[in-house]
């Protein structure tokens, strides 16, 4: 337990530094460099089944207003989902992602990728958009919210709860235009 008591205390100071670094790093690149017209194809991996792939296309545009941007996705045929990118602190990388719906999702840039973690009946969804060289990599790790079983627990070590992820979506998203 106490390796566990120094070990905790040690990652968070490693990654203020990094956080910060990060932040700073990739914020006067995002999202003004990812402005554009993205299309790929999103691969659907459930953890059983078969994979799937369909079309994806993402849409990143400055708005009138500052600090917001049209972020808009659409899978397949299914209906766009015109989201707006909404900048709360660029300096820290603190965004929020507003679905126009009552929805507004906190969204965070560090280390050149936009995450944002939120749960939806049951399941916990990690979404990650990166920008690597002329492409923007997307992916959505989805496990459920409760652990699928728990393990420790003996003497001094702590229980740990497993999640087995229940979809990985992965997509490689290229320029169409600007």
């Amino acid at each position: 337990m106490s390796r566990f008591l120094i070990l905790i205390p040690l990652l968070a100071l490693a990654g203020c530094g990094f956080e910060a670094a990060s932040a700073q790093q990739g914020a006067a690149a995002f999202p003004e460099s990812w402005a554009g017209h993205w299309k790929g194809q999103l691969e659907v991996a459930p953890y059983e089944g078969e994979v799937k792939r369909l079309p994806m296309e993402l849409t990143v545009a400055k708005k009138e207003q500052a600090g917001h941007w049209r972020f808009a996705i659409q899978y397949g045929g299914q209906p766009l989902r015109d989201y707006e990118l909404i900048t709360e602190d660029r300096k820290k990388g603190r965004y929020r992602i507003d679905e126009r719906n009552s929805i507004v999702l906190p969204a965070w840039y560090t280390g050149g990728e936009l995450v944002s973690i939120f749960s939806l009946s049951g399941q916990l969804l990690t979404a990650r958009y990166q920008r690597i060289g002329d492409e923007i990599h997307f992916s959505i790790l989805v496990t459920k919210t409760s652990p699928t079983s728990k393990t420790g627990g003996e003497g001094r070590v702590p229980v740990v709860g497993a999640h087995l992820p229940a979809t990985y979506q992965r997509a490689r998203l290229k320029r169409t235009s600007d």
